[in-house]
């Protein structure tokens, strides 16, 4: 169920998935993990926070601190670290990946074929 959500701009890169995304109107809504100039795939800004996982409870993965992306620029963005390397396509537990409304994507990641879609990440209330 999908109370909360932002659409956003997804890519597959062959290998990897970027995302064009957007500040979050909730300061406590975080963009998960399990507009540039150029190729989204070249020119991007990396995610690697570790406190990003679904395998973090709540704040143990930041000092604890609950996290959010109110503040995050508008941009394509790649997930690329321990934590994951793509946006969860269902929703995860609740107090995980150190926000209080963690983001998943409502709908499949493109294939290299699909280019670039629309698809709609949900946040959880």
């Amino acid at each position: 169920f999908c109370e909360k959500h932002q659409e956003i701009r997804v890519k597959n890169c062959t290998g990897y998935f970027v995302y064009q995304l957007w500040p979050l109107p909730d300061e406590d809504a975080v963009y998960c993990t399990d507009s540039a100039l150029g190729d989204p795939c070249v020119t991007h800004t990396v995610l690697d926070q570790p406190w990003r996982s679904t395998d973090c409870s709540s704040t143990e993965c930041n000092d604890q601190a609950e996290m959010g992306d109110g503040n995050l620029a508008e941009g394509w963005y790649r997930f690329n670290s321990s934590s994951g390397w793509k946006i969860p396509e269902t929703v995860d537990a609740k107090d995980h990946c150190s926000g209080n409304r963690r983001g998943w994507l409502a709908g499949p990641h493109p294939s290299v074929r699909d280019g670039e879609v629309t698809r709609t990440v949900c946040f959880t209330v």
